[in-house]
């Protein structure tokens, strides 16, 4: 019994702390767009700042 209550109250735990961090990258991203620095293409939900196509041109370079 107490094993299950420990797992159910980590997995809770875990989740309220990963709240915050969503939280920050929706206000992060609403004032800095993830847009490429490089062809102002988006770059989507990674926080990667150059799209994965000027980077695969990076890389060929």
């Amino acid at each position: 019994m107490k094993t299950r209550l420990w797992k159910a109250f980590k997995k809770a735990f875990l989740a309220l702390i990963r709240v915050p961090g969503i939280f920050l990258k929706a206000v992060l991203h609403f004032i800095y767009p993830p847009y490429c620095v490089i062809c102002d293409a988006w770059t989507g939900d990674d926080d990667s700042i150059v799209c994965s196509k000027c980077w695969a041109r990076l890389e060929n370079e």
